[in-house]
């Protein structure tokens, strides 16, 4: 019968294992991130002439699907929606225009005098990484200077620091310092050159009259929410500063174009005009333009320069001129009449905006500073300002009509309008706010969504799409948007959250309605809201009304759940919904039927997802002869600030499906994609931005209604690197992920995560090479994620910093014992201190890492690479890191996956980058241990150059290598066991505590062996010489170090030799040399 026994020594044990080659990355259940991603090529699924390029940084290397929504060649009025698959397959993301705020953000909130004025007349520029610069004038109690904010990529933004004066620039207590601001990339010729933000401001001598212009720059790679990234780097931009009286300058715009600067001031004598092609200084242009006080903005526009004012007099009163230079004059251009109304902003309220989106789109916002002005229009431009398209007509035969109400009865200060990404920024500046006038607000206008406005009409203009007839945000109380109802009243104050809150106690409550009651009209409605309810309850009531019969729902708001519920006989409809605060709520309302969303109230950079709360069609009661209705109402005993309430005038009845706006389920079908109900993203000749970092353009065409196409973006060293198998056997050529960030990699066993498979071995080996800090692994079984097992890849001493050494004090191991570590074996890897300090190991010395109180013990000394001495000097905790470990792991009989998760890196040397590679598998054990007669050469990668004259160059080309020859040579192996008629052998168990099954039959090594040397051969080899066999350990010899362990190919040859026996019965063999040479 066999019997367990044991190797030559009952602790340890030796194995070989390789990369399971069932392994396969699971994706459902890792989180990992690939640096130097790149975007994919478009590949259509279509025989089709259209091609889609991607181009920018994708954040993500999940696929980008395409769809096309609206046909035709590109830049004529096709659309593309998109959808992310491997996030949600059944989600589809249209676009809206940039004409209704869809977001509403804080970039400066402070209650008014705290800090003196500050933030007029702000302007704006968007960085091509994401950021957003913002400037402004300030005059605090006389001190004057210009102020700088920054939006992160993220969506962050900074507190705001003051630039300015210097001993060489006048200062004026009376005059503000009006600035604008641009961004100047580096040269077409030198894209690694540094390009730079800067800004025009305003300075003025008190005694001369003199004003003059001074140019502030901060490098792109700088931080522009800093002071100090700012310098001056001209005091004196005009030829000739105007002599004017104070305050007689009103405004000042710059616009970089093509290598030009143009520079508008506006003085008593109209807009003057200045050029450069440094953006350092300027010389004048001749002509001014007449223009009311502010009421102007300045934008290129693809190729041209694009000035838009208003004028009080005449049958225009927006107007436009183009240039196609900073030197070519505007008031030489031909001027196009954009709007013929004049009425309420004839005077020096008016307000202009212009900008450019993307794909050569350029967007005019024109409003005005008090509430009780007209709407506030929106018009679009597709030919660099020539003509301005409007809901209704454009300026080819004449001004339009009607523009797009694009913030209808919200007022504010001065702003400025900047595209970014999918959407277009408005920066501006509260106008009444109660204790909070003067703070700045951004507003997001348009962008991604997967639930899009319909059209207005048939046509390509994405203009002429429905938006929100009357919008407020927290700029104004919403009393001067809407009909408002107090009942009590209840108290109403500004919150220092940038929110409206209206707090009622018994009896008290709060309505603001758009449509009045009586206002019959047979069109769909919808409203939105957005609110935090801090207690008690919200309502967004909608009702059709068409004068015989009405028919409304309305969502009842609290603090944590959502309810859709009958207008008129207040049932519920469907189930409710469980939220977070803040909220923003939809409703829409069709005859009997009614439809209802929900999503947090957040700025989604990358798309806004609604959630449906409800629906229901044609089951609502009817209430009669009712009008139409929109409101939001504050219940009794609540607390609710108010974010943004969004109003229709009604949505035609043939553009509304089921009874409401329609989700991407609704219009994706498999027949292709109703254009109708779901607008998409135009796209052109130029990049758009769509998702996760990723621009497209398209050439050639036309698309097709319904043709798709994919993109997936790659990753220089993606993750599918991180194995060490036969396709990337170099450590090298491994994973490359972020140098911040825990990364979570699971693998899986079967082509599925469906099944559990069998394990093969009690013992799996890893390799693994990585910067975190520690390493944990988990095993997946049933379909449940087993406890994990930490590994530290460090260890913990005390140290001081002696120039570029680092010399122990005394040691704290965070693993039993303490560790020798031969002369070298850590270079390459790094040290981090506790005061953030992360330096490479450039060499060290042999040593234990314990300390020496005696001089009695060898301790290492380190040389660190990228020492400048403005590291930490005294003693401190300091982590040595391994940067590679063998782990001996315990393996389940069956499992689904294992699972690595790398901790966050310490901190990644400036000049380095993580790197990340695993060989896991079964272990295959080695049971009958080698002779004595083994050996390791070390070779040399030394290139060697002899010159005539004799003299001897040599340098290092490469890492050095070993080869292991594990020899049997001087040994015999008996194979009887494992050939009689009933094999019984002997058998070994990886661990020698538990009830782990055999792994190893006595006399099998020979043909364990050539069985590796078939098979094994094409790939990388893990020798592991000495593993613990007590339990799953970090032995130092180990788990904290490779120098005992080789990752190598092995020799294709296997020799094994017949001492004795019966051939293939009772043979007693020789075994020889397995040869490993190390993979560097």
């Amino acid at each position: 019968m066999a019997t367990e026994y044991t190797p030559t020594s009952s602790s340890y044990g030796q194995a070989l294992a390789r990369h399971d080659p069932r392994l396969r990355i699971w994706s459902a259940a890792s989180s990992y991130t690939e640096a130097d991603t790149a975007v994919g090529p478009g590949v259509a699924n279509q025989d089709s002439a259209l091609r889609i390029e991607p181009s920018g940084t994708p954040t993500t290397t999940d696929a980008l699907d395409l769809a096309v929504e609206r046909g035709g060649y590109p830049g004529s009025g096709m659309a593309l929606a998109w959808r992310r698959p491997d996030e949600d397959p059944d989600v589809w993301f249209g676009w809206d225009p940039p004409v209704g705020v869809a977001f509403v953000e804080s970039a400066h909130w402070a209650a008014s005098g705290a800090t003196g004025d500050l933030y007029y007349q702000p302007d704006a520029v968007a960085l091509p990484d994401g950021r957003v610069v913002v400037c402004s004038a300030e005059n605090d109690s006389g001190a004057t200077a210009v102020r700088v904010l920054v939006r992160s990529a993220a969506g962050a933004w900074s507190s705001s620091v003051q630039i300015g004066h210097t001993a060489r620039t006048y200062v004026s207590t009376s005059v503000y310092p009006w600035a604008s601001c641009w961004y100047e990339p580096a040269p077409p010729d030198r894209p690694s050159a540094t390009g730079y933000v800067r800004i025009a401001w305003l300075t003025y001598d008190e005694q001369t009259e003199l004003a003059q212009i001074v140019i502030s720059e901060c490098p792109d790679t700088s931080d522009p929410g800093l002071s100090a990234s700012w310098s001056i780097a001209e005091v004196a931009a005009l030829p000739s500063g105007p002599q004017v009286a104070a305050g007689a300058i009103k405004r000042i715009r710059a616009r970089w174009s093509g290598g030009q600067v143009a520079l508008l001031l506006q003085q008593a004598a109209g807009i003057a005009q200045y050029a450069s092609v440094d953006g350092l200084r300027f010389r004048a242009v001749s002509g001014t333009l007449d223009a009311l006080e502010g009421a102007w903005d300045l934008a290129r526009i693809g190729p041209l320069l694009t000035l838009a004012y208003c004028v009080d007099s005449g049958s225009s009163l927006l107007k436009t001129a183009s240039v196609g230079d900073a030197f070519s004059a505007f008031a030489n251009a031909v001027l196009v009449s954009v709007f013929g109304s004049v009425g309420a902003y004839a005077d020096a309220g008016a307000r202009v905006m212009i900008t450019e989106g993307d794909s050569g789109t350029g967007w005019l916002y024109l409003s005005h500073d008090s509430s009780a002005a007209e709407n506030g229009y929106a018009f679009q431009t597709r030919d660099g300002g020539q003509t301005w398209i409007g809901v209704t007509g454009d300026t080819s035969a004449g001004s339009v009509t009607v523009g797009a109400p694009w913030m209808a009865g919200t007022s504010f200060d001065h702003g400025a309008a900047v595209g970014w990404r999918d959407r277009v920024l408005a920066v501006v500046r509260t106008y009444d706010t109660g204790g909070y006038q003067g703070s700045l607000l951004c507003l997001h206008l348009g962008g991604s969504v997967d639930i899009a406005q319909p059209w207005r009409s048939d046509g390509v203009e994405q203009i002429r799409r429905w938006t929100w007839a009357r919008s407020w945000v927290p700029t104004v109380a919403p009393g001067s948007v809407f009909t408002e109802n107090l009942v009590g009243p209840p108290v109403a104050v500004w919150t220092t959250g940038a929110s409206y809150r209206v707090t009622t106690s018994g009896g008290q409550s709060a309505t603001w309605s758009g449509s009045a009651s009586g206002a019959y009209t047979a069109t769909a409605r919808q409203a939105r809201c957005a609110v935090s309810v801090n207690s008690g309850t919200a309502y967004l009531q909608v009702r059709y009304g068409d004068g015989t019969e009405s028919f409304g729902a309305y969502a009842e708001i609290t603090a944590t759940g959502l309810q859709l519920k009958d207008l008129n006989s207040h049932a519920n409809i469907g189930s409710s919904a469980t939220i977070t605060q803040p909220v923003e709520v939809k409703v829409a309302v069709y005859k009997s039927s009614a439809k209802a969303y929900w999503r947090t109230w957040t700025a989604d950079g990358d798309g806004r997802a609604w959630n449906l709360l409800a629906s229901t069609s044609g089951t609502l009661t009817d209430s009669g002869a009712l009008g139409a209705y929109e409101g939001v109402a504050v219940a009794a005993s609540s607390v609710v600030e108010g974010l943004g309430i969004f109003m229709s005038t009604g949505l035609p009845s043939a553009l509304v499906r089921n009874g409401g706006i329609v989700r991407s389920a609704d219009w994706i079908t498999t027949t292709g994609v109703d254009e109708v109900a779901h607008p998409g993203r135009p796209i052109g000749g130029n990049p758009a931005y769509y998702s996760h970092g990723i621009y497209l353009r398209a050439q050639r065409g036309p698309g097709r209604v319904g043709h798709t196409w994919t993109t997936t973006p790659t990753a220089s060293k993606p993750v599918t690197r991180a194995a060490f198998d036969a396709t990337y056997p170099s450590p090298a050529d491994g994973w490359l992920p972020p140098t911040t960030g825990a990364q979570t990699v699971a693998y899986r066993l079967y082509d599925t995560d469906a099944e559990d498979c069998d394990t093969e071995c009690p013992l799996w080996l890893a390799w693994i090479q990585t910067d975190a800090p520690t390493v944990a692994i988990s095993w997946n079984e049933a379909g449940a994620w087993g406890s994990s097992t930490t590994y530290a890849m460090y260890a913990l001493v005390t140290a001081t910093r002696h120039g570029n050494t680092l010399v122990l004090d005394e040691v704290v191991t965070s693993t039993a014992g303490a560790v020798f570590i031969e002369r070298d074996e850590l270079a390459g890897s790094y040290v981090y201190n506790s005061a953030g300090d992360a330096l490479r190991i450039a060499s060290h010395t042999a040593g234990v890492l314990l300390a020496d109180t005696d001089d009695e013990r060898q301790t290492p000394v380190f040389v660190l690479d990228g020492v400048d001495g403005t590291e930490d000097a005294t003693s401190r905790a300091w982590r040595i890191h391994f940067g590679r470990a063998v782990l001996p792991i315990i393996a389940p009989e069956r499992a689904r996956g294992i699972r690595v998760v790398e901790s966050a890196p310490d901190g990644i040397p400036a000049s380095g980058r993580r790197h990340s590679k695993h060989l896991i598998g079964p272990a295959l054990l080695l049971g009958n241990p080698h002779g004595k007669n083994g050996s390791t050469i070390t070779n040399g990668n030394i290139s060697e150059t002899e010159m005539e004259g004799g003299q001897v160059w040599r340098r290092e080309v490469g890492e050095a290598r070993r080869t292991r020859e594990v020899s049997w040579s001087d040994t015999q192996h008996h194979r009887r066991a494992i050939q009689a008629a009933l094999a019984d052998p002997d058998f070994i168990r990886p661990w020698a505590t538990g009830s782990a099954r055999a792994a190893y039959s006595r006399g099998a090594l020979s043909g364990e062996v050539a069985a590796v040397v078939r098979s094994w051969a094409t790939g990388p080899v893990l020798y592991v010489p000495s593993y613990v066999r007590s339990s799953q350990s970090t032995d130092p010899l180990v788990g904290h170090r490779c120098r005992g362990s080789i990752v190598g190919m092995v020799d294709a040859v296997w020799t094994v030799e017949e001492t004795g026996g019966v051939e293939s019965r009772t043979d007693v063999v020789r075994p020889g040399s397995l040869r490993l040479r190390e993979v560097v």
